[in-house]
């Protein structure tokens, strides 16, 4: 029981330290080439930001999943993994050549498709406005709703 702690503990760390590391030396690269985001009316920020942040942690998760299995420590059914993969790389291609939305949108919609094919799905409420359980094909709604929502805020 301590080492399964200790392995957590230790995985958090390694993951919060490689976060922080990729983060900066990633915000350091993009701003010494100039590749800011673009202020326009509905962005966030007001001075020049870097879009460099997906990219830390999709490169963090990679080298955790990879420490991860390598110890045995986690296992992740791989149509997730592609999913997860999928997401980052659209988010990448994004920004880097701004996809239109359109495109996106299909492209998360094939995503969530895959993430139901790994058998991740919101398939009962638990009692949450008096819904239990969901009938199959308004669980995969509910479910790509929840994902698209998820994944384009």
């Amino acid at each position: 029981m301590i080492e399964t702690y200790l392995n957590h503990f230790l995985f958090f760390f390694l993951a919060l330290g490689l976060s922080l590391y990729l983060n900066k030396y990633l915000n350091n690269s993009f701003n010494l080439n100039k590749m800011f985001d673009p202020i326009t009316d509905r962005s966030s920020h007001r001075l020049n930001a870097t879009r460099s942040g997906g990219l830390a942690v999709f490169f963090t998760f990679c080298v955790c999943y990879g420490v991860g299995k390598a110890t045995g420590l986690i296992e992740i059914n791989l149509y997730a993994l592609l999913c997860f993969c999928l997401i980052a790389l659209i988010g990448v291609g994004d920004d880097l050549f701004n996809i239109k939305y359109r495109e996106k949108f299909f492209l998360q919609l094939f995503a969530g498709i895959v993430l139901l094919q790994s058998g991740y799905m919101i398939d009962s409420f638990h009692g949450v406005f008096g819904i239990e359980e969901l009938p199959y094909s308004l669980s995969v709604v509910v479910s790509l709703f929840v994902f698209i929502v998820v994944v384009t805020l």
